[in-house]
């Protein structure tokens, strides 16, 4: 298990449960066992690739949201633009 791991599973109960679905409604809908809901809830398991576009649909948020950390696209960002701001030596190529 590992943290993107368990943040995409946190973020699929959250929504699963702001939809009102229960993991047996989900599972049934996405064709898996409701074992496979616990498992990806849980951090177990990550969903393929096509269950996991699915997932994003049926609980209505867009894929990228399911996907990725927003604090962590924050920190790379205020990274990125210390990157492209910082004085350059003149010689480093």
């Amino acid at each position: 298990m590992n943290d993107i791991t368990l943040a995409i599973g946190e973020k699929i109960l959250i929504f699963r449960r702001r939809k009102g679905y229960s993991r047996k409604q989900l599972a049934e809908i996405l064709g898996v066992t409701v074992s496979t809901i616990a498992n990806y809830e849980n951090g177990v398991t990550l969903p393929d690739a096509d269950k996991i576009s699915i997932l994003a649909d049926v609980l209505g948020v867009r894929l990228d949201v399911l996907l990725f950390d927003p604090e962590a696209e924050k920190h790379n960002c205020h990274i990125r633009g210390l990157m492209l701001t910082r004085n350059l030596p003149e010689n480093m190529f």
